[in-house]
């Protein structure tokens, strides 16, 4: 009983924090979009470059929106990893984002069925690196197969996420892959990314 008071709460307390940062910062980030937009079109014919320049300035603005709401999303536990765990929602991930014109991608968990005794931080953290890092695949490595493994060794969770892309120059520290390094040793494990012999591989122990 103790252990649910204490996780409602905490998700009370995460829903007023959401509230207060909509309220504060991505409300009057919206407004501000909503106004610029209105004054670009009333200009558009009368002042064409005027009109521009409120459009590029939009462009931006929101840009730095998407980044908030980024921001927010990072900060909140995925609702799939409650109703599935890691192994399904990850599975739903793949699945969602499996083409037929794109890379073959397969999850492999090596005879785990579920793995329904990690702690939150720990489903989160892997769940966030992975598809970070199956995004990025996706994106850039031109690769025609990817896959996430999963298993249990020594009480730690590891991940390798691989795919045979042709990309061999070291991979730039960009905002994804510094986020996922954060989030690895936020939790007191490690993160190796990068290329391979044969393609690209993220290698991960929490």
């Amino acid at each position: 009983v103790e252990s649910r008071a204490a996780l409602i709460s905490a998700r009370e307390a995460e829903r007023r924090r959401l509230r207060q940062d909509l309220h504060d910062g991505l409300g009057p980030t919206l407004t501000g979009v909503m106004l610029k937009a209105a004054a670009a079109r009333r200009l558009v014919a009368t002042e064409p470059a005027t009109s521009a320049d409120l459009l590029r300035e939009l462009e931006r603005n929101v840009a730095a929106a998407i980044t908030d709401i980024r921001g927010l999303v990072d900060q909140l536990r995925p609702p799939v990893l409650d109703g599935r765990g890691l192994v399904g929602a990850l599975q739903d991930y793949v699945d969602s984002v499996r083409t037929p014109s794109g890379p073959r991608l397969q999850l492999l968990t090596d005879g785990i069925a579920d793995l329904e005794q990690l702690p939150e931080s720990v489903e989160v953290t892997a769940y966030r690196i992975a598809t970070e890092s199956v995004t990025n695949v996706l994106r850039h490595a031109n690769a025609d197969s990817a896959s996430i493994t999963l298993w249990l060794e020594e009480n730690q969770l590891q991940m390798k996420i691989t795919d045979d892309g042709v990309l061999r120059t070291p991979w730039a520290a960009g905002v994804g892959l510094s986020s996922m390094r954060e989030r690895a040793t936020a939790l007191g494990g490690w993160i190796s990314a990068g290329p391979s012999d044969g393609g690209g591989e993220v290698r991960v122990s929490l």
